[in-house]
């Protein structure tokens, strides 16, 4: 299971976008009433907001005033549930998301836990519309319902820790695990594109990939040449550096492995190079022992072929008659 956590300014927006996107389902909701607008909820969380002023200008402002996460179990380990599984599994991860202990690592008391579970949140359920894979959005006011400030250092890092603790005793298989499975599957399925490739270019490959299931998006510079892309796996997005072996999938090695994944469309090239090399190494040789006549030779004017390729060539007559 994976999540990401974040704190953010346009809460309004986050709630909007949570609670209406097509196919949405309100999961719950948390010291909030049932079945109010998306635009009601973030009224809602303002008003609380603005009931402790004072003691949240105490010293600054708060800018960052929402709470964002998204919680994306596996396809495999969600089937055939219903809205209480996705109720327990939410309470279940704020319970752990509280829980976490970051104090040592921020170096302050305010990081020993949050309190979601005292705040105001609601919980949407997002259906992905063509994966049908379910993942749950969170949003919270980033105040507890007694004007306390919920700590956001390394806020995505304690969702990750809650979400390897649920996972870990649910006997789900771990993010990390998982990850480490999908670069190998996603590096598999790139070079076996880039082996059915006759030639290599972007627009080929980003075909070939989306035929086997995987879209990539590509990053260009101003002036349009690709300086990077990344590639879809289910709600996953892994960048060119993420994936093959010694960063040999990123733009500025790609087109070099394409090359050794077709050594047979080189071995006459370079064949042909070299004896053009051999052909022009010894047009320039000099005998040593030659001694031409003072003022201009005389020159005489051959066609000749070398690996292919046809050379109109002038040399001294005196050369000419030693060879």
């Amino acid at each position: 299971m994976v999540a990401k956590g974040a704190v953010i300014s346009h809460g309004s927006n986050a709630v909007r976008y949570s609670a209406e996107k097509d196919k949405a389902e309100i999961v719950k909701v948390n010291h909030l009433p049932e079945n109010i607008s998306s635009s009601s909820v973030w009224a809602r969380m303002i008003a609380l907001q603005m009931k402790y002023k004072e003691k949240l200008n105490k010293h600054h402002p708060l800018k960052n005033n929402s709470i964002r996460i998204e919680l994306s179990p596996a396809k495999e380990e969600t089937v055939g549930w219903t809205m209480k599984d996705w109720q327990k599994l939410a309470d279940e991860f704020i319970r752990e998301f509280d829980r976490v202990d970051l104090s040592k690592k921020v170096g302050r008391e305010s990081a020993k836990h949050t309190n979601l579970q005292n705040s105001q949140y609601v919980v949407s359920l997002h259906h992905d519309s063509k994966g049908q894979i379910l993942h749950l959005h969170i949003n919270a006011n980033r105040i507890d319902m007694e004007g306390n400030v919920n700590d956001a250092h390394y806020i995505n890092d304690r969702a990750m820790i809650a979400a390897n603790t649920i996972t870990q005793r649910r006997g789900w298989v771990l993010a990390e695990t998982k990850r480490q499975k999908n670069i190998e599957q996603i590096t598999k399925v790139c070079i076996s594109v880039l082996k059915n490739m006759d030639s290599f270019d972007w627009n080929t490959y980003q075909e070939k990939a989306k035929e086997k299931g995987h879209a990539i998006t590509l990053k260009r510079d101003k002036h349009g040449k690709v300086c990077g892309y990344y590639i879809m796996k289910g709600n996953s997005r892994y960048k060119s550096s993420d994936i093959g072996h010694s960063r040999n999938l990123t733009p500025s090695r790609i087109e070099k492995t394409w090359e050794k994944l077709h050594p047979e469309k080189f071995s006459h090239v370079e064949h042909a190079a070299k004896q053009e090399k051999e052909g022009k190494d010894y047009r320039s040789s000099k005998p040593a022992s030659l001694n031409y006549p003072k003022g201009e030779p005389v020159m005489c004017h051959h066609d000749i072929e070398v690996g292919g390729q046809h050379y109109s060539v002038d040399i001294p007559k005196e050369i000419d008659n030693i060879l």
